[in-house]
This record gives structure tokens, sequence and C-alpha cells, in this order.
């Protein structure tokens, strides 16, 4: 709650949208305290918290969507089910999806670093791209009779066109 808290202080609708949820919790941290909660809701509310911890959003967004098909038989769990299923939302938009756009944005750097370090390997960009070139190009092609010959780079392949 406090990682989602950091980011959502700025926007004004997302900031009323955390102090429902934060509402809808406490009234969960209340049951609990009191032991009212249903051990089959507590089951997969267990559930939910180590997807939190293990930030695995598609387990807590599945865990939540449990919960809320749950709370048509437990009514008294439906309010705080919402604040859960909100906080899953707003957790996986605010904080999840940030770090992978990060991340990603290094793995795209990576393939550049690595491909340098191939150029310098392999004598530098003149040379690397000439052997590119060279396996880049498609086959040339010559008919000799019923015979095709193609070229690959200084090799010669014989394929026999036709049916014999």
């Amino acid at each position: 709650m406090d990682e989602v808290k950091a980011v959502v202080v700025a926007d004004a609708v997302q900031r009323r949208i955390l102090e429902d949820t934060d509402k809808r919790l406490e009234e969960l941290l209340e049951r609990l305290a009191e032991a009212k909660v249903p051990d089959l809701v507590l089951a997969h509310l267990v559930v939910l918290s180590n997807a939190f911890i293990a930030k695995d959003v598609q387990a807590a967004s599945d865990t939540a969507m449990t919960l809320t098909l749950m709370s048509t038989e437990h009514h008294d769990e439906a309010h705080w089910i919402v604040g859960a299923k909100r906080l899953v939302e707003m957790y996986a938009r605010v904080v999840v999806q940030p770090q992978q756009q990060q991340q990603q944005q290094q793995q795209q750097q990576q393939p550049q670093q690595f491909v340098g370090a191939q150029q310098q390997q392999f004598g530098g960009q003149q040379q690397f791209g000439q052997q590119q070139q060279q396996y880049a190009q498609p086959p040339q092609q010559q008919q000799f009779g019923g015979q095709q010959q193609q070229q690959y780079g200084g090799q010669q392949q014989q394929q026999y066109g036709g049916y014999r």
C-alpha cells in the first residue's frame, strides 16, 4: 500500500480512489482482529498477500478475481474485497508496469552492447559489416541444361530441376 501511496499522491482522482481503498482495507483489518473472516476467504487472502510479497501481479489479480466471485456467497466480506481488488489494479498500474518498462529498456540496450563487442572481436565495424552482407544476399542462380546451380558465399550447390 505504501508503494502505491508514494506514486499516487500527485493525482487527485487516484488519491481519492486510494483513500476509499484504504478505508475498505481498514474494515478487513477490523474483521481479522475480531476473527470474523471465514477460513476459505482467509486462505485466499493469504495467497493474495504472498503474491504481493513476491510482486506476482498475475497471481494477485487471479486471487482478487476469485475473492470477488466469493463475495456473492460471503456478503460481509464484499466491501473490503472491492478494496483488495482495487489495490491489486493500482499496484499493477503504478508500481509494476513502470518497473517492467524499465527492464524492457535495459534489455533493448544490451543487444546493442553485444553487437559492439562482436564488432570489436571480429575486426571492427567495416569487416563485421562485410561478413553480414555476405550472408544477407540471396543466392545467385544460374541455369545450365536441366541443372540449376546456386552459389552461397563461394560454395556451389547443384540442384536438379524437373522430373526424371
